[in-house]
């Protein structure tokens, strides 16, 4: 099975191509978040084995970090996001939703 989509977007189950569930949209929905917030790209490398590498391993820095003004509030929705086991993240789209409109 091959892995659909952008690497940059793919969760690390994806990435790694265990079983995924609609987590792995939430994973992919917590990137486009920082990156809504940052104007950056959240796993950006040189070269498809760098973003694997990204997405599996590298520490991801809180929005506020590389934005400063952002509300810290929202880095919290960020982090659960994108942990890297399925288990951490939200567990549905209307659970990060009613996170996201707490933080803001």
């Amino acid at each position: 099975a091959e892995v659909k989509g952008k690497l940059r977007y793919a969760a690390p189950e994806q990435v790694e191509r265990r079983n995924v569930d609609r987590r792995a949209d939430l994973f992919a929905t917590g990137v486009v978040l920082c990156e809504a917030l940052t104007g950056t790209p959240l796993f950006d490398a040189d070269d498809m084995a760098g973003v694997v590498q990204a997405v599996l391993a590298r520490p991801v820095a809180p929005p506020s970090a590389r934005r400063p003004g952002l509300p810290e509030s929202l880095d919290g929705v960020a982090a659960r996001a994108l942990e890297r086991t399925p288990d951490d993240r939200f567990a549905s789209a209307a659970e990060m939703a009613e996170a996201l409109e707490r933080a803001i």
